[in-house]
């Protein structure tokens, strides 16, 4: 019994595991305030957004001095629009943050003109980093200055437009193409492309890639550990066969019904599926606690995997029920 109870935990285990990996898409968009950005105002791109109903939130003018690694921007541009970035919640069981995205794991955090002084620089504030990295992957800091004191900044000046669309999962792979068509503007390697590498479209087909391979390996494992869980029922109750059959031989001798010792077959069946069945669905339930570390919420929409086995294992249940009756009773 701890053996089938073991194998039915394993392959619940692997299905549930496996279609929750969805999730970490889920918590990627979420990770990301901006869906796509257009670089030097690409009218082409920027066209190709708004046909798919995105919305600029922002354009900011920048210059990125690697030498020093920061990200200057214009005091006037940010302080018109201040700029929005996410910062991930370490104590997810916390209801003071009323800004906290639905998957609960990220907050939207607004990052304005004061808060990127020199002074913050050089103090390596979180608002400042959070800043640059909207700019440039290898930027550590993010400085606002005016107009006169950012012309005196020897760097080439750039701009970029952030967008936001509605239902990002489902026009993913139309800003995919046009991030794509972006890149090949700029020499691989360059702080343009390697900016464009790191946006939402591309770092949400990676994850989907990803999660795809993860949830074929969850229903595969969790099918081969199935039929073992079927194997070896079918080998339990099968090797009670013939002592089944002389027992409820006797019982229909002495006037029972057939109608009645199918009642009792199934049931006694029933047992036998039902036992190790709700030894796996706790194994499951305290075991998914070590995936917290790895997905979002494991727990997550957990009823589909459920049913599903279920089902499964339903028709199994019925099948077998099936099969020995056609061995022990006679009609």
């Amino acid at each position: 019994m701890s053996a089938i109870s073991i194998m039915f935990a394993l392959a619940l285990g692997a299905i549930t595991v496996g279609l929750n990996f969805n999730s970490l898409k889920d918590a990627l968009t979420d990770s990301q305030y901006y869906d796509a950005i257009i670089l030097n105002n690409d009218q082409t791109a920027n066209k190709q957004i708004k046909k798919l109903g995105g919305k600029a939130q922002a354009s900011y003018t920048y210059k990125y001095d690697s030498n020093n690694a920061r990200i200057y921007l214009l005091k006037a541009e940010v302080e018109q629009n201040p700029l929005k970035t996410k910062r991930y919640i370490k104590n997810l069981s916390s209801k003071k943050s009323k800004s906290r995205t639905q998957s609960g794991l990220y907050e939207t955090v607004t990052v304005k003109a004061d808060q990127l002084t020199e002074k913050a620089a050089k103090q390596g504030l979180m608002a400042s980093y959070s800043a640059a990295q909207l700019f440039s992957q290898t930027a550590s800091r993010a400085v606002a200055l005016d107009s006169a004191a950012f012309a005196k900044i020897k760097a080439q000046s750039q701009t970029v437009t952030f967008y936001k669309v509605n239902n990002f999962a489902q026009k993913a792979q139309a800003l995919l193409k046009i991030t794509q068509k972006q890149e090949k503007r700029y020499k691989e390697g360059s702080n343009e492309y390697l900016l464009l590498e790191m946006t939402k479209p591309v770092s949400y087909q990676l994850v989907a890639s990803m999660c795809s391979g993860f949830e074929f390996m969850g229903f595969f494992l969790g099918l081969a550990f199935l039929m073992m869980l079927a194997s070896t029922l079918m080998f339990k109750v099968l090797s009670g066969a013939a002592s089944d059959k002389l027992r409820y031989g006797m019982l229909h001798k002495i006037g029972a019904q057939a109608r009645v010792l199918k009642a009792s077959l199934r049931k006694e069946i029933g047992v036998l599926f039902l036992a190790p069945a709700l030894l796996g669905v706790i194994d499951v339930l305290f075991g998914l606690q070590f995936f917290k570390l790895l997905l979002p919420n494991p727990y997550s929409q957990i009823w589909i995997p459920f049913v599903i086995f279920f089902i499964l294992y339903l028709v199994y249940y019925l099948i077998t029920v099936k099969l020995y009756e056609g061995l022990v009773i006679e009609d």
